[in-house]
């Protein structure tokens, strides 16, 4: 069990090393990396899985599928962590000026148009509102989504979930590998 954790610590330390790394770079690649960064993380976190299974020879697929869940939830947990302290403290201002960017967006005439087209789509649905109402809706969304207390259990879901959907899928394909192989 302490392997599994130390493995999700590397894991997890190995990710904040990019991220750090990446911080060093100019805004412009910040930004870009910003916007794949999670599937950047949820991979590092499956290679430390798939290769912490592999190496188990384990054949039993509950074992290697508690040992997947062990570094994902580690590795979930420090990187909620560590996005926690860098929008709260390190970075506070990227989150607003997210925020801000997208309620910029919906200030555009065409998503008054899109609204519009949805009332009419589905009158049913919206009915009583205006469009207007809707693009305010949007605007309380982002406004409500775009703080550190909301989006980090956000994060911690999806780094929790996919580590267990591909310690599943791992822990199958090694059951299966072995069973062909080594019969």
């Amino acid at each position: 069990m302490l392997k599994l954790i130390k493995t999700g610590l590397f894991a997890l330390s190995l990710s904040v090393l990019i991220d750090v790394l990446i911080l060093q770079f100019p805004e412009n690649i910040q930004v870009k990396f910003s916007e794949i960064s999670i599937p950047i993380h949820v991979l590092i976190m499956i290679i430390f899985i798939g290769v912490s299974i592999i190496r188990s020879n384990n054949i039993s697929r509950i074992n290697n599928f508690k040992n997947g869940i062990i570094i994902s939830l580690v590795f979930s947990l420090g990187i909620s962590a560590y996005y926690f302290s860098y929008y709260k403290w390190v970075n506070p201002t990227y989150l607003i000026e997210k925020k801000e960017a997208l309620i910029a967006l919906t200030k555009d005439d065409e998503l008054l148009e899109l609204a519009k087209e949805k009332i009419k789509n589905e009158p049913e649905y919206y009915q009583g509102k205006s469009p207007q109402d809707l693009i305010e809706m949007q605007q309380d969304n982002i406004e409500e989504m775009f703080k550190p207390g909301k989006i980090i259990p956000l994060y911690l879901m999806i780094f929790t979930l996919s580590g267990m959907v591909f310690s599943l899928i791992i822990s199958l394909l090694n059951f299966i590998y072995y069973k062909k192989f080594s019969s």
